[in-house]
């Protein structure tokens, strides 16, 4: 029996991405060494200081201090995971999210499925949303919207670490808010509802009475969420800003 095809990936259209590239002096010395983790996950990770300052109001913050206190080049960051920040490395040289790391995500890859999974993705979200990375956040997003056009199941097992590790206006919280709304039934947003925080009931609640939604109505397709979110996903989830600019959200 011939093994089923994944649909092709499906990314949301940007009218911003790849419009405000670093300048080339980005990529001039010094480099950084930034730590990340503690005790035995501890990785070090080496970056340019004009890549971080260029896309990270955090990091532009954080070096400017530091270069001031330290003469080492480097950076603390014991309370992220080495893996988050390698997605973010890997994103900072190649504006990409969908990589691999292993043979297995390597073939999966090559199969065109997105190797990251929801809970790296998520976790990436917020640490871009952290640590002021508007682009990146935005990539994790559209990573999440492809893998779910793909996968086409209901995320109940990660909307508690998003609601965990995300601020309340958060646009991953008010995407998964939306999904649930307008693609799933009532069944599958029941699947596991006692795992849910209290705070995305409320948001659920909250949404489908103001646009007027009976929660677990129709649900609509998956060519249908393609379709309807592919062209409106930037306006309603991303946050576009320029270097060095305060975060400008598109409404």
């Amino acid at each position: 029996m011939a093994e089923m095809q994944r649909p092709k990936l499906q990314f949301p259209q940007c009218v911003q991405r790849n419009r405000n590239a670093p300048p080339p002096e980005a990529y001039a010395a010094p480099m950084v060494k930034v730590t990340v983790g503690k005790d035995t996950e501890k990785k070090s990770f080496f970056v340019y200081k004009g890549l971080l300052t260029y896309h990270s109001d955090y990091f532009r913050a954080a070096l400017k201090n530091c270069w001031q206190e330290r003469e080492d080049n480097s950076v603390d960051l014991p309370d992220e995971h080495p893996d988050v920040f390698h997605a973010f490395h890997y994103w900072l040289f190649s504006k990409r999210l969908n990589y691999a790391s292993t043979p297995t995500e390597d073939e999966l890859k090559k199969n065109g499925d997105i190797p990251l999974s929801y809970e790296l993705l998520f976790k990436t979200y917020a640490f871009a949303d952290r640590r002021g990375i508007a682009e990146l956040a935005n990539a994790a997003l559209d990573n999440v919207f492809a893998k779910i056009f793909q996968m086409w199941v209901w995320l109940a097992f990660n909307i508690e670490q998003a609601y965990r590790d995300t601020p309340v206006d958060a646009a991953l919280r008010r995407f998964l808010v939306d999904f649930g709304l307008h693609f799933f039934g009532f069944s599958k947003l029941n699947s596991r509802a006692d795992t849910y925080p209290r705070d995305f009931l409320f948001d659920l609640i909250t949404s489908a009475v103001e646009q007027r939604i009976i929660i677990g109505g129709v649900p609509l397709s998956r060519e249908a969420y393609a379709t309807r979110e592919k062209h409106t996903f930037c306006n309603k989830y991303h946050v576009h800003k320029h270097s060095a600019e305060a975060p400008k959200k598109v409404s």
